[in-house]
């Protein structure tokens, strides 16, 4: 009699999780495109990563549930208004896809685990993450940007706003 009740108190237990079971592989975490285009401020990164052909790296990585997950430090359309035109339309691909790689970690961090320093997917490169008087900065030694509140951040995916577009 006691195995019968533990046998229907299992099963119960499992129907239960079913619906969310379910629910989690009926929704997909969204790409980091779809998050950057929801955030409303990213058009410059979206058009810069599309020019560089990072868009399906980045959406992969964001997407890919059972790897490290990726956390993106986005700079907004703002940021990359403070630097001159002339400067970003003269950069080359290569100059291009490096700066926008500084800001690609190809591991999921949230506030809590951010390490320091953090590498990044520049060629050998590093972020430092500062924290100052409860607030966390990133830096890449010549640009130091403060972490606003993550745009998204549920693994495979952290989306940090920044206000400064971090340089080499």
């Amino acid at each position: 009699m006691a195995s019968l009740r533990l046998y229907a108190l299992v099963s119960l237990l499992l129907l239960l999780q079913a619906p969310v079971l379910n629910a989690h592989s009926a929704h997909p975490p969204p790409d980091a495109a779809t998050v950057l285009t929801r955030g409303k401020r990213f058009s410059t990164l979206i058009k810069l990563l599309s020019a560089a052909n990072l868009v399906p790296a980045a959406n992969s990585l964001s997407t890919n549930t059972s790897g490290a997950g990726v956390t993106i430090f986005a700079p907004t359309d703002a940021a990359f208004a403070k630097i001159p035109a002339a400067v970003l339309n003269n950069l080359t691909q290569a100059q291009t896809t490096q700066i926008l790689l500084l800001h690609v970690v190809a591991k999921y961090y949230d506030d809590a685990t951010l390490p320091n320093p953090v590498p990044t997917l520049s060629t050998g490169k590093s972020l430092n993450i500062v924290k100052k008087q409860k607030k966390l900065f990133v830096s890449s030694g010549k640009v130091t940007t403060r972490l606003n509140c993550p745009l998204y951040q549920k693994f495979p995916l952290s989306v940090y706003a920044i206000a400064d577009v971090l340089l080499p």
